[in-house]
């Protein structure tokens, strides 16, 4: 069959995809040295990001370009507050010791949730949006975990 050669974009090719005006960014999945060597290959293009693509990696290790996080559905202002911090536009709390102490607990929030909807999340989001009805249940199939995932994320997550 048809086999890959490879799984990374080479930082060549991606400097030359940074200077297209209609590309944004990139979503990266990965090892953090791949990504530091995407950062550095885009860095002479202000308008094309890297972003996170997995919201464990980012809460461990934010990145400067910010996440893309399904999670910000159950917990946006959470959300808000670890993403302003880590382009360090957060400028809510002048006093340190506030801001770090609302951003260690807008971590623990957001890292509880994801550990309950980490297994499934494109079958477990939208099962909690529906449950909020803000948006129409999807039909999809839930397993025993998934409705125990979704009981706790409903017992968690304040209702918007």
């Amino acid at each position: 069959g048809n086999k890959t050669k490879r799984n990374n974009i080479r930082t060549a090719i991606l400097k030359k995809l940074a200077q297209e005006p209609r590309l944004a960014g990139l979503v990266h999945r990965g090892d953090l040295g791949r990504g530091l060597n995407y950062q550095r290959a885009v860095r002479g293009q202000p308008n094309f990001l890297v972003y996170d693509g997995g919201e464990r990696g980012f809460l461990e290790r934010p990145s400067a370009s910010g996440v893309v996080s399904v999670g910000a559905n159950l917990l946006p202002q959470e959300w808000r507050t670890i993403t302003l911090s880590s382009l360090n536009l957060d400028d809510s709390h002048p006093d340190q010791a506030g801001r770090f102490r609302h951003l260690w607990e807008s971590g623990q929030r957001v890292r509880t949730l994801q550990k309950y909807y980490d297994h499934a999340p494109a079958r477990i989001i939208p099962a909690v949006l529906a449950a909020w009805k803000l948006v129409q249940k999807n039909g999809q199939t839930l397993t025993p975990e998934d409705q125990k995932a979704i009981e706790r994320i409903l017992e968690h997550a304040p209702e918007p």
